[in-house]
């Protein structure tokens, strides 16, 4: 069967102008930033938006501020499982409104995400002894 999965990057320091100086990696802020903020969308909307978080790096030029090494980030991503998730776009909305209220906790101006409507998931269940 077709699913929907989502890509997103989201930064953890505000502004332009720093050193990465955060102590917490970009997947431990975000991490517990996206369970507190999916946790509000799902009382509204019964759809929790699981994900993946990993570190990453953006790099850009450093002439426009960049870091050296690039800017402290985290990919994140997930898929909606079907079995549980009908409506592909109340899913798309939110894994949206859970990416704007993060934007917002952590006072990014910017970030993108990504949708793939056409790849193919098996859902693999069993029963334990």
């Amino acid at each position: 069967m077709k699913t929907t999965i989502f890509w997103a990057t989201l930064w953890v320091n505000p502004g332009y102008k720093h050193n990465n100086d955060q102590e917490q990696s970009a997947k431990d802020i975000i991490s517990k930033v996206w369970q507190e903020q999916a946790k509000k969308i799902f009382e509204t909307s019964w759809i929790y938006i699981s994900a993946s978080i990993k570190d990453a790096n953006a790099v850009y030029n450093m002439d426009r501020w960049c870091p050296e090494w690039g800017e402290k980030i985290a990919e994140i991503s997930g898929m909606r499982n079907p079995e549980f998730i009908k409506d592909v776009e109340k899913f798309k909305q939110a894994v949206l409104d859970v990416l704007s209220l993060c934007q917002e906790e952590l006072d990014q101006t910017t970030t993108q995400v990504e949708f793939d409507d056409d790849v193919e998931f098996v859902y693999l269940k069993r029963e334990r002894k």
